[in-house]
C-alpha cells in the first residue's frame, strides 16, 4: 500500500523539488501520522506534496511521514515534534480503558489517546475518563477504577 504508490510519486515530475540529492525519496524517519499541525506559512508546501501523494493513492500512514521527511528536508522553516502518543495495536486493549490504564502508569504521561470512541465509551464514561486523564479528577479517584469501565 505504499511502495508501488511512491515509486508513482517518485517518476511524477511535480517531486523533483523534494526528492533527495541522489533522485530518491528515502526512507521517513518519522511514523506518527495521526495528529499533525501545519503553520500557514508551510501551508502551500504542504498542500502541494500532500496533492501529489494523494493522487498517486500513497496511503495515509506512509504519506504523512514521506510529507514530514520531504518538507523538514527542502522547505525552510520546518520542525517537526512528535508528542507522546497513548495507543496500542493490542486488540483486546485498543481504544478500551486498560489502553489509558497502562498509558497513566508511564513515567511521562501522554499528550494524546488514540483511539478513544466516545461512541464506545458512552457520553457519561467518556466525560469522566476526559476529567480523569487531564485534570485527576471526577468520578475516578484512581487508575485502578479507570479500569472497571
Amino acid at each position: 500500500r505504499c511502495v508501488p504508490q511512491q515509486f508513482a510519486v517518485l517518476h511524477d515530475p511535480r517531486s523533483a523539488p523534494y526528492l533527495d540529492a541522489d533522485g530518491g525519496l528515502g526512507c521517513p524517519y518519522f511514523h506518527q501520522s495521526d495528529f499533525m499541525f501545519i503553520p500557514t506559512r508551510l501551508a502551500r508546501q504542504f498542500t502541494e506534496i500532500a496533492q501529489l501523494l494523494m493522487e498517486k493513492s500513497v496511503f495515509l500512514e506512509c504519506a504523512i511521514p514521506q510529507i514530514a521527511k520531504m518538507m523538514l528536508e527542502h522547505v525552510d522553516g520546518t520542525e517537526v515534534r512528535t508528542i507522546n502518543l497513548c495507543t496500542t495495536w493490542n486488540g483486546t486493549k485498543r481504544g478500551k480503558s486498560l489502553m489509558i490504564s497502562d498509558c497513566m502508569r508511564e513515567e511521562e504521561l501522554p499528550s494524546m489517546y488514540h483511539p478513544l470512541k466516545v461512541n464506545l465509551l458512552g457520553e457519561r464514561v467518556w466525560d469522566d475518563v476526559f476529567d480523569f486523564v487531564t485534570h485527576r479528577n471526577g468520578r475516578f479517584q484512581n487508575i485502578d477504577q479507570v479500569e472497571t469501565f
